[in-house]
């Protein structure tokens, strides 16, 4: 690359002005590769966040679920659920687990009169050393959709 900007015998302010167009262009090489990388590291950290809603039977609260797709492996699922009239934890864990995922840890906090529970889980290593993709929309729109079970 050099040799594009100095080459055979020149005067001293030749090679100087050869020197500020390297220079030059080497400012503008590194500020377009800052610019890549803040742009790879905007997409690394977005995280696709679908939020889907079921009515609870016998109340007009309604309970709502929203899947993030994490670090390509990882699933966050967060459930804000009614205290009473409300979708059991261990319905959402059992879909979870039919979908090949392993629970890694649950968080469970009630603020008023709901429950906010959040489910971090990742898909399962196969055989092959590979990790199945998991469809976050598709996640969702199944928990979303589980059937209601009254907690009276």
């Amino acid at each position: 690359m050099i040799g594009k900007y100095l080459k055979g015998k020149r005067s001293i302010s030749d090679h100087m002005q050869e020197t500020v167009s390297y220079i030059q262009h080497m400012q503008r090489r590194i500020q377009q590769l800052k610019d890549k990388r803040d742009k790879l590291r905007e997409l690394a950290n977005q995280t696709m966040v679908i939020i889907g809603t079921t009515e609870t039977l016998n109340s007009s609260e309604r309970d709502s679920v929203v899947v993030r797709a994490k670090d390509g492996i990882g699933i966050q699922v967060v459930l804000d659920t009614a205290t009473k009239h409300r979708l059991p934890l261990s319905i959402f864990v059992q879909a979870l687990v039919a979908e090949g995922l392993e629970i890694l840890n649950c968080i469970s906090n009630r603020l008023n009169e709901r429950f906010i529970h959040t489910i971090e889980c990742q898909t399962i290593l196969k055989d092959d050393g590979c990790y199945p993709t998991i469809d976050a929309s598709m996640l969702q729109h199944k928990l979303a959709n589980l059937e209601y079970y009254p907690l009276d």
